[in-house]
C-alpha cells in the first residue's frame, strides 16, 4: 500500500512539475470535505483535552481527588493536557484559515505541507510527552500493585498499535485528501 501511494504522489510531482499554476485544478469538494473532516477532528482534540485539564488542574489542587496519582502526576497531566488544547487550537485557525477555492495550487500545497509538519511534529511532541508521563506513573504502579501494571502496560500496547495501524493512516489520507488535484 505504500509503495502505491509512493508513485501516486511521484506522479501527482510528475504532473504538478509538468504544468503552470493555471493549468493545475484543485478539486476544491474533495479538499473541503477533508478539511471539514479534519476540523472535526481538531474540535474533538480541544473538547477533550480541555475537559480532562480541567479535571486534573481541579485534582491537583484539591485535596482528596485522584489519590491514586501523587501530585506531580497531577500537575504533569494538568499542564500537559493544558499545553494540548492550546496546540489543536493553533492548527484548527491555521486549517481553518486555508480558503481551498480561493489559494493557487503552489499555495494550497504549501500551507497545507506546513500543516502536516505542524500537526505531526505536535503528536511526535505529544507521545514524548505520554512516554514521560506513563515512565513516572507506571514506575510507581509496579510498586503497588504488579497486575495493575501489566494491565495498564498491556492496555497501552494494544492503544499504541490501534493508533498505528487504524488512525495515522487515516490522518494521512485527510491531509493528502486537501491536496487534491482534479483530473
Amino acid at each position: 500500500m505504500q509503495i502505491e501511494e509512493l508513485k501516486k504522489n511521484m506522479s501527482l510531482l510528475e504532473h504538478v512539475l509538468a504544468k503552470t499554476d493555471t493549468k493545475i485544478k484543485i478539486n476544491v469538494a474533495a479538499s473541503e470535505t477533508a478539511q471539514k473532516k479534519i476540523l472535526k477532528r481538531y474540535r474533538l482534540g480541544i473538547i477533550s483535552c480541555t475537559v480532562l485539564a480541567v479535571v486534573f488542574i481541579i485534582a491537583w489542587m484539591g485535596k482528596g481527588i485522584f489519590q491514586s496519582f501523587q501530585p506531580y502526576q497531577r500537575g504533569f497531566l494538568a499542564i500537559y493536557l493544558t499545553m494540548a488544547a492550546v496546540w489543536y487550537i493553533f492548527l484548527y485557525i491555521k486549517l481553518k484559515k486555508i480558503n481551498v477555492a480561493q489559494l493557487t495550487p503552489s499555495r494550497l500545497f504549501l500551507k497545507t505541507t506546513r500543516l502536516k509538519i505542524y500537526t505531526f511534529s505536535g503528536e511526535a511532541v505529544s507521545v514524548i510527552g505520554l512516554a514521560v508521563f506513563f515512565t513516572l506513573f507506571l514506575s510507581d504502579l509496579v510498586t503497588v500493585s504488579p497486575l495493575a501494571f501489566w494491565l495498564c502496560v498491556i492496555t497501552l500496547a494494544v492503544g499504541f498499535i490501534r493508533s498505528a495501524v487504524y488512525f495515522l493512516p487515516k490522518y494521512i489520507e485527510l491531509y493528502n485528501n486537501l491536496n487534491t488535484v482534479a483530473e
